[in-house]
């Protein structure tokens, strides 16, 4: 599915800041997933308000919860397109 590569390479992101507990890495990975997230799905989107607030505060569990937020807009991205709502070539 179109976007799937580019949250996967987040999730991944997510998985390699929990392991190595950089505080640098972290907060490379959490400007990323707002990042995207905001492209994919619109700033005023509730994933994104949860993003910029689980990016106050950085450790495990808003790691696990980021992780959550990521598989749900990959979920929301396929229903979309499933409903003809977006165009999957207007996500590339």
């Amino acid at each position: 599915m179109i976007e799937e590569s580019s949250l996967d390479r987040l999730i991944e992101c997510v998985w390699s800041a929990l392991e190595r507990e950089s505080e640098e890495c972290n907060v490379y990975c959490q400007e990323r997933c707002v990042e995207s997230v905001t492209r994919l799905l619109g700033a005023d989107h509730y994933y994104v308000r949860r993003l910029h607030i689980l990016g106050r505060r950085w450790d495990p569990k808003q790691a696990l919860a980021t992780l959550g937020l990521l598989a749900a807009t990959r979920q929301e991205l396929t229903k979309r397109i499933e409903r003809g709502v977006i165009d999957s070539e207007h996500l590339s």
